[in-house]
């Protein structure tokens, strides 16, 4: 899974269409916590949400992107507040 067409549109309008490293246009939106199957099984509302991701521009999500990542303790702490803004436990 990726994130949403709707979840990349906010991504780029909040960004004003620039890569949040260096200004240039944005051509990819970038996971700070990796899209992969252990961060999904962990973080199942987090990973593809709109906190976890950022605008880049080419260069930088090939070069700068390990800049962003984020720790596993902050990602469990979003997806607590995600789990508990939807009712869950």
């Amino acid at each position: 899974m990726t994130f949403s067409k709707e979840t990349k549109l906010q991504i780029v309008e909040a960004q004003n269409h620039k890569c949040l490293l260096c200004s240039d246009p944005i051509v990819d939106i970038h996971h700070k916590l990796y899209n992969t199957k252990p961060n999904n099984k962990l973080y199942p509302i987090f990973v593809n949400s709109i906190l976890n991701a950022v605008g880049l521009c080419f260069s930088c999500h090939t070069h700068r992107k390990h800049e962003l990542n984020i720790p596993y303790k902050i990602a469990g702490a979003y997806e607590k507040y995600l789990r508990e803004l939807k009712g869950e436990k």
